[in-house]
This record gives structure tokens, C-alpha cells and sequence, in this order.
């Protein structure tokens, strides 16, 4: 899951530059929100597996 999120921090921004370059900026600060919103899925998930 970790690998996962690092992957989604790389290609976030990534996502984000090309969509705010083809003036899509609502979807580039999305793909930007994306890294932070599976950081919160992830937290909420981990609390219930056991130790």
C-alpha cells in the first residue's frame, strides 16, 4: 500500500502540470488532491488491521 502511494505522489503532480497545461485547471488541482486523499483513505483503512 505504501508503494502505492509514493507512486501516486510521483504521478499526481505529474498529471497535474499536464492537465493545467492543456487549461484544465479544476482536474489539475484534483490529480494534485490526489496523494493527500489517499493518505486519508490509507490512515482510515490502516486503524482496523491489527497490530
Amino acid at each position: 500500500m505504501m508503494v502505492l502511494f509514493w507512486i501516486v505522489c510521483l504521478i499526481g503532480p505529474f498529471g497535474a502540470w499536464v492537465l493545467f497545461k492543456r487549461d484544465k485547471e479544476p482536474l489539475a488541482w484534483a490529480a494534485m488532491a490526489a496523494p493527500l486523499a489517499w493518505l486519508t483513505v490509507l490512515a482510515a483503512i490502516l486503524q482496523f488491521i491489527p497490530g
